[in-house]
This record gives structure tokens, sequence and C-alpha cells, in this order.
């Protein structure tokens, strides 16, 4: 009787006090759990795989304030009276997060006027520490594309994560659009203090090819020629020059005078002209053309055949018959480290062309090939993208046999080709 007295008078006057000690006969606070200096033992926590999974014994909602161990994520939690807290002591630098944009990156087909069709780019987030990381929210504007227009990102999946430790989530980023270009397409991606960078080469896709009048690229005329261009071997993906996908040529013999300049640059990479004299009207649009960002190969021919638009890059005076069929390739970078072998120093054929001397070049040319005063190839506008033959058949001579490009000739002519290709907008 006298103990239950006792205990009966100690609890009432810790209510009255309001402190209790636990292993400790002077508590310094509501609740001490301590043998001052020589505790042993730690406190455990209510513990849970899942913040859901706590409930108020009293029924209703989970007290202001209570506190848990979460097992799944490996922290303690608490309740703040409307949602449970993220992991104490884990701080918002993410410091043992690491992004990785190499392992995927772009995903998908790249092509210039081709709609992109389930185009991605992904990101690999690892979490190297020893505790869950914190909620990470993902915007589409996490990932800035630069360096080729036409694209955007649509949607990011998951649009949130928690990584727990030693594990890794992808984070994809759906890309829509069309590339307007061809370039590299850049995805800078970043996101609190992570960010990473990843690049892909958006391809030509098909080459619009225009040709004018005959005995020029396109024209049935150079078959032989024609046929090693459509060779996947030499051209398109996985091929000797892969930035495209193939050819398309087209006959604008008879439309050329009712095309605008500004048509002519919406539907054609390249124009080649041919085995006559052009209008001087047409002349003038090709030589715009060029200037707004277009490719022309240009015939210089017998009989003053391409004065007109000799003239209209800068050009002077008549173009007379020249009866040498033989240039020697010079050394530059388009021949020395063209992307089809070197084929500098090397001889080529024709047969009756035109004979340009140096001081008719328009004064931006770059000579390519000769015969010394007399000039084979050369370029010139702006950009240099208006390549010069002084002859026709040097596409048509016994050098340019099969499908295969294996001699000089055809790699001189090859390696232009890829010159002009990489000159498309």
């Amino acid at each position: 009787m006298q103990k239950l007295y006792i205990l009966v008078l100690l609890t009432f006057s810790s209510l009255v006090v309001g402190q209790t000690g636990m292993g400790t006969p002077t508590p310094r606070g509501a609740l001490d759990i301590n043998r001052p200096l020589t505790n042993t033992f730690g406190l455990v926590l209510p513990t849970n795989d899942d913040t859901a999974k706590m409930l108020n014994p009293q029924g209703g909602t989970i007290a202001e304030g209570t506190m848990m161990y979460d097992s799944t994520d490996k922290c303690i939690k608490f309740f703040d009276g409307t949602a449970w807290s993220d992991c104490l002591g884990v701080g918002s630098s993410n410091s043992d997060l690491t992004a990785d944009c190499t392992k995927d990156g772009f995903v998908g087909t790249f092509e210039r006027g081709t709609t992109l069709s389930g185009a991605t780019f992904k990101i690999t987030i690892t979490n190297n520490g020893k505790r869950a990381s914190k909620l990470l929210s993902f915007q589409t504007t996490d990932l800035v594309l630069s360096g080729v227009s036409g694209i955007s990102v649509s949607r990011v999946s998951p649009a949130s994560a928690i990584i727990p430790a030693g594990q890794s989530v992808t984070i994809r980023y759906d890309l829509s659009g069309t590339p307007t270009g061809r370039g590299t397409l850049t995805g800078d991606w970043s996101n609190l203090d992570l960010g990473c960078t990843n690049t892909v080469i958006v391809n030509l896709g098909n080459i619009r090819f225009a040709y004018w009048a005959t005995h020029t690229i396109g024209s049935n005329d150079l078959s032989v020629f024609n046929s090693q261009l459509q060779n996947p071997v030499n051209y398109g993906s996985g091929a000797t020059y892969s930035n495209m996908k193939g050819f398309i040529f087209t006959n604008i013999t008879n439309t050329l005078a009712t095309l605008s300049v500004q048509e002519l640059l919406d539907n054609y990479d390249i124009i080649a002209t041919g085995f006559s004299e052009m209008p001087l009207n047409d002349a003038a649009k090709i030589k715009a053309y060029v200037d707004a960002g277009g490719v022309a190969i240009i015939m210089l021919e017998w009989g003053d055949r391409g004065t007109n638009l000799f003239h209209e890059f800068g050009g002077t005076g008549t173009i007379p018959t020249s009866y040498t069929n033989v240039m020697t390739i010079n050394s530059n970078p388009i021949n020395d480290d063209g992307v089809f072998g070197n084929s500098a120093n090397f001889s080529i054929g024709g047969a009756v062309g035109a004979h340009i001397t140096a001081n008719q070049l328009p004064p931006s040319a770059v000579v390519l090939a000769q015969n010394n005063t007399k000039i084979g190839v050369f370029t010139t506008g702006i950009d240099n993208k208006a390549i010069f033959f002084w002859d026709t058949n040097v596409f048509t001579d016994s050098q340019v046999s099969s499908i295969t490009i294996d001699v000089s000739q055809e790699r001189f002519l090859h390696n232009l080709m890829a010159y002009a290709l990489d000159k498309i907008r």
C-alpha cells in the first residue's frame, strides 16, 4: 500500500510539473531520456517503409510534429500538419548526384526538312550517396536546344523523381518539330546544380538537285557520274559522305525563266548548268541565288557557252575555245584533305572547252585545276559557292568509268561534290 501511494504521488508530481525523466531524476525538458554522460543507448523512432502507412492512434489526421524513420529512403521525416517533410539532414546541393547525357543523349533520326518522329533527349541521373535524394522536379525548360532551328521540347517524363541511394533514373525529353537546316544540334541540360551537354548532327536529308540544259550533273548525258552519286556506298547514311540521305534530280531547263530567286532557294539546294548559253535574265537569277545562299555548278564550254554566267560572277572578256584537254589539280584543302581521298597534283582529262586565263577571273576566285595559264576549275562568289568547270567532258572522261570512286579524277570530282554539299545551308 505504501509503494502504491509513492507511485501515485510521483505520477501526480510529474503531471503537475510537466516534466518526465527516463534514466535521470532531474529532467531538463518535458521529456529527458538520458543518463547524464553515461547513456549508451540511442532513441529508436517509429519505423515504416512508407509515410502513408503512419496512423494517429486516436483516429483522424496525424498530429503535427509526428516523427518517423523512413526505411525506404533511409532518413528521418516529420509531419508538418499538412504533408510529410523531405529527408532531414539531406542537403539541397545534391552533391551525391551526377548527370550523364552521353549514355543516351539524342535518340532518333534528325534530317533537315523531315518532321521528327519519336525523337528524344535522355539524361541519366545517378545517386552515388548513401541516402535517397530529395524530390527532384523536371520541366521542359531544363533542356535548351541550339544550333538548328525548328525543334522544340514538347514533354518531359517523369515530371519528378526521388532517386534511392546507389540507383539511377532516366529522364526523357520528347522533341518535336521539323529541322529547318543542317548542322550540329546541341542540347544543354541543367537542373539545380546539375548539368550536361550532348550534340547530334542534323543531316541534309535528300539533296534537291536542279539541272539546266544538257551535259550536266543530273542529265542523262552524265549517266556514269550520276550513278556514282546514287551509289549508297558513296553517298548516304553510313557512306563515304554520310551527312545526307540521297539525291533528287529535277530538270528546270524549261521552268527557270518562270521561277523567282526565292522559289529557287526554297526548292533547290544545288543548281547545275550545262551545254548552252543561258539568257542574261536567268544568269542574273543564278547569281542572286548564290548570293542568297544557294550553290551552283557551272559548265563553261567552247563557242562562248557560259559567258553570261561567267560575267555575272565577275569574270571579264570573251571565252575562246580551248583545245587543252588535260588539267593539273592544284594542292589545296579541298583536294588534299577531301573525304574521297587525296586528289592533288594529279591530271584530269576533258575535251574541247573554254579557254580562261588568270587575268580574266573574278577577284575572289580560287583556282583548283589549271594547265599553265589556262584555268580549268575554280570557285567564286559569296562564300565560294559557285564552282566553274572549263568543260563538261571532265565528267564523262574515260577515267570516270564505274560506280566505284577509285581513280584520281573521280576522287577530285567527288571531293568537289562533297565541298558543294558542305556549302548547303
